[in-house]
Parts: structure tokens; sequence; C-alpha cells
């Protein structure tokens, strides 16, 4: 399994990036088939596997926290999927290494930029993932 892993500080749009890029991935065709929320209802985090180009492509948000990543790395890997696209705490960089791509987030002062931002890292990931399906 290759991890595509989108890294930053804590708060900074690394969840909200990872949301657009699984509405990317839907709009494009993808099936969404274990979509769940991670930690509880106060928390936009996820986990969700998405079918996309005969490829299975698990995407994990909570990556603030050293327990739900090392949990959701091995879960993925044991089920064999081909990618996964996870957000990782800068302050959690032991799973630096893992990563077949890492990207650092992108940072703004302002809503309207981070939005931007978010938007931006999301296509800075599928990138990434459309240049690994295609080699």
């Amino acid at each position: 399994m290759a991890i595509i892993m989108l890294s930053g500080d804590k708060n900074k749009g690394k969840t909200s990036s990872l949301h657009f890029v699984h509405e990317i991935l839907v709009t494009r065709g993808g099936k969404t088939t274990a979509v769940k929320n991670v930690g509880g209802p106060n928390y936009r985090d996820f986990s969700d596997v998405v079918e996309y180009n005969n490829k299975r492509i698990a995407i994990f948000t909570a990556g603030d926290c050293d327990g739900h990543l090392e949990t959701a790395i091995s879960d993925y890997e044991t089920k064999k999927h081909d990618f996964l696209i996870c957000a990782c705490n800068n302050n959690r960089n032991k799973f630096f290494e893992k990563a077949a791509h890492r990207i650092e987030k992108t940072l703004c002062s302002d809503l309207q930029s981070m939005i931007a931002a978010n938007w931006y890292d999301a296509w800075r990931l599928i990138a990434i993932l459309e240049d690994c399906l295609k080699g």
C-alpha cells in the first residue's frame, strides 16, 4: 500500500483538504464504500475507502493522534488497499518514513486564503495519486 501524506500542524486545514480530496474522487466517479466518523460527533475527522479507477483508496483524516493513525495504517495494510491518503501532524513525524509521498500543508492567514489553500493542497494530492495510478 502506498501512503500519500499531507503533513502539518494541528488545526491548519489538513482535514478540510482531505474532505476536498474525497469530494474530487467521488465526483470523478469514485464509489464510497466505508465512510465513518472518527473521534465522535464533534469532530470532522473521517475515514472512507473509495473505489476509484479499479483501485481501493483509503482516506483517513485523524492524523493528530498517534493511536488513530497507527491503527488506520495497520488496518488498511491488512486489508490490502492500494493507497492511503492521510493527514499527519508534524509532531507525529515517526510516520513520515512510511509515506511514499508527503507534502506539507499550505498555510494562510485569512479564511478566504485558507479555503483556497485547502483546495490547492487537495489538487496537489490528487495529482500525486493520478501519477501513481499511471505508473
